[in-house]
């Protein structure tokens, strides 16, 4: 499977917060960002049918509750 890389910028306090998760996880940061997006995307649930815009925008969103 080839890897595909990309740079994210967060805040501080994020990073902190991330930090910590990956010491409790025994993972380095990067390591636990990459987890926390992979569980993100395959989680998704496939009645995710909306019309948006930007299909990646619909990957990180979560659907509101009316």
């Amino acid at each position: 499977m080839a890897r595909t890389s990309f740079t994210v910028s967060v805040d501080r306090e994020v990073y902190q917060r991330l930090e910590k998760r990956a010491k409790r996880e025994l993972q380095s940061v990067p390591e636990c960002a990459e987890s926390i997006i992979r569980r993100s995307v395959i989680n998704l649930k496939s009645s995710h049918s909306d019309k948006l815009d930007d299909k990646f925008v619909g990957l990180f969103s979560r659907k509101r509750l009316k």
